[in-house]
C-alpha cells in the first residue's frame, strides 16, 4: 500500500481547527495472510500544513489471530487535497496474521486528539476495524 493511499484510508482530517468528515471512513480493509499491512490510519493537520502531533493511538482490543502495531510514519498528501505535496506524520494501525490464517478478524483502536487552543479539549473516539484476510 502505498503512502497516499494511507491517507485516503483516514478517520479524520482536521484542516485549520475545522473538524471535517473525510468522505468515507474506513471500517473494513483487506490484507494478505501472513503479510503485514495498514488498516486504519489518522491524521491532523492544521494552518500551515504542518502536523499537528496532538494525536495518539493505542490498541485497545488486540486481533485473535494476528497482530496489531501502532507507528508514526511521514506521508506526503496526495496532489488535490489541502495542503498537496506537504508532508505530515500520520498514525498508522498495521495488521499482520499468524501464518496461513485466513478468515475475518478484529482490531479495536481508540485514538486521542488533543485540540488546544485557549483551553483544553481532548477528542477520544473508539473504533473497531474488521480485518479480511485472504
Amino acid at each position: 500500500m502505498t503512502r497516499s493511499a494511507i491517507l485516503e484510508k483516514s478517520a479524520w482530517l482536521v484542516l485549520a481547527s475545522i473538524f471535517a468528515m473525510p468522505a468515507a471512513a474506513q471500517d473494513v480493509s483487506t490484507v494478505k495472510s501472513g503479510v503485514e499491512g495498514v488498516v486504519y490510519s489518522f491524521y491532523v493537520y492544521g494552518d500551515g500544513c504542518a502536523s499537528s502531533g496532538g494525536q495518539r493511538m493505542s490498541i485497545r482490543t488486540p486481533p485473535a489471530n494476528g497482530v496489531a502495531k501502532v507507528a508514526r510514519i511521514p506521508v506526503k498528501i496526495p496532489p488535490g487535497k489541502p495542503c498537496a505535496g506537504q508532508t505530515i506524520k500520520v498514525g498508522v494501525v498495521t495488521y499482520k496474521s499468524r501464518p496461513g490464517f485466513r478468515g475475518t478478524d478484529q482490531v479495536g483502536i481508540d485514538t486521542y486528539m488533543n485540540t488546544y487552543s485557549n483551553g483544553v479539549a481532548e477528542t477520544y473516539f473508539g473504533k473497531t476495524v474488521t480485518v479480511q484476510v485472504q
